[in-house]
């Protein structure tokens, strides 16, 4: 591989993209170390690719008074160099940049042992380390840089690119939503935020109807539960009607069951969720209720807590380029209003609000116990980063075949 490298490193693009991670050590063992020496001091003379032939006459001027042996030697190494096949530049960044990260792996567990024996009494030496190779540490993935392609920045931006909402009166106000995205549905309890969810996942024109992926992980009822429903919301049958005519809802389902994919999720971690989502890669998930997921570290408060997890969940969205969507609860300041703002979400009046991309917010009308059930539901768009429309959209709930509907 230390051939390899130096052959690469005669291009000059590749070493000016990498000569802040080439670790010197890796020459150590090899009669390779002084015509990398060589090579470095080459490329800080010319501004130009260089070739094995450049570099074996540099070498040759730089060491006139090396022995004919250590010439001959050299000079085999070389033929051998210009001999073998190019390795791929990327193999070759991965070698040069973990081999750079275990040297400085090393010096910090260096400095780490000084303090602990006393030679060294504050933190200045490892400040400097860091601060001077903090940017080299990470690799930038240049496959993330943004096109300058108006016709591909059109089409990938497009509307036509996002999952349909199949409620008409919100579908006119805010288009759908895309991978990369996170939106967060939240209510009061018994308002029916599962219900919102199944209908715009699983209900006809759905997403799964449009040919989405679609994962739902559960952890507020058991997922054979939500299933039921989801084929209660297709089908337009109860769980009644579902039982007494199983198999025309069987016929009926059909149609996207291989779209619907749900599992438990009760103590998932969002660290979970997100290697789920790499090895899967769904178009569209689900989680109910994204704050009871787990997530690794310490928090002093809740608020601190639930940021971190809404934070994540944004991430996963973007980097496995899949529509989020968080199941949520609204505070008891939500209780009993049809207006409902992302500052009544429980636990977190900023943290996700941040976050989210789209937040839709359930209202519905107080009524007694007594009372003949009201099943207007009104959806209150507080932050739409989508298309910039605010507003509350009425419609109707189902809750007995868990749609919405205008």
């Amino acid at each position: 591989m230390k051939q390899e490298i130096i052959q690469l490193l005669l291009n000059r693009e590749f070493y000016l993209k990498n000569k802040h991670r080439i670790n010197p050590a890796l020459f150590d063992t090899s009669d390779l170390k002084p015509v990398y020496r060589t090579l470095i001091r080459a490329h800080e003379k010319y501004d130009t690719d260089l070739t094995i032939q450049d570099l074996e006459a540099l070498f040759e001027s730089e060491n006139p008074m090396l022995p004919d042996t250590k010439i001959a030697n050299i000079k085999i190494l070389m033929r051998e160099l210009a001999a073998r096949p190019p390795i791929n530049p990327d193999i070759a960044e991965d070698v040069i940049h973990r081999t750079y990260q275990q040297m400085i792996g090393n010096d910090i567990a260096n400095i780490g042992l000084q303090i602990e024996e006393g030679s060294i009494t504050d933190l200045s030496v490892l400040k400097r380390l860091i601060d001077k190779v903090n940017d080299d540490f990470t690799v930038i993935d240049e496959d993330l840089e943004c096109t300058t392609d108006i016709d591909e920045l059109l089409a990938d931006t497009s509307d036509d690119n996002r999952w349909k909402f199949n409620i008409r009166s919100l579908d006119s106000k805010v288009p759908g939503i895309a991978g990369g995205e996170l939106c967060i549905l939240f209510a009061r309890p018994e308002t029916g935020k599962t219900a919102a969810h199944i209908s715009l996942c699983y209900a006809p024109g759905g997403f799964a109807d449009q040919g989405a992926s679609v994962h739902t992980f559960v952890n507020e009822e058991p997922s054979k539960r939500t299933m039921v429903r989801a084929v209660s919301a297709w089908t337009g049958m109860t769980k009644e009607e579902i039982f007494e005519d199983s198999d025309f809802a069987k016929a009926e389902w059909k149609a996207v069951r291989d779209k619907v994919k749900m599992r438990d999720a009760h103590g998932m971690s969002i660290e979970a969720i997100d290697a789920y989502c790499e090895q899967h890669k769904p178009d569209v998930i689900v989680v109910d209720q994204l704050d009871k997921v787990q997530v690794n570290g310490t928090f002093s408060r809740t608020d601190e807590k639930l940021r971190e997890i809404y934070t994540q969940a944004r991430e996963i969205a973007k980097r496995h380029n899949v529509a989020f969507i968080a199941i949520s609860q609204a505070s008891a300041d939500a209780e009993g209003k049809t207006r409902l703002n992302p500052t009544e979400m429980e636990g977190s009046k900023t943290g996700k609000f941040a976050e989210a991309d789209l937040i839709i917010g359930i209202g519905r009308h107080e009524y007694g116990v007594d009372e003949e059930p009201d099943y207007t539901r009104h959806l209150c768009v507080g932050k739409n980063k989508i298309s910039g429309w605010h507003g509350t959209i009425v419609c109707l709930i189902e809750p007995r075949i868990s749609r919405y509907v205008d």
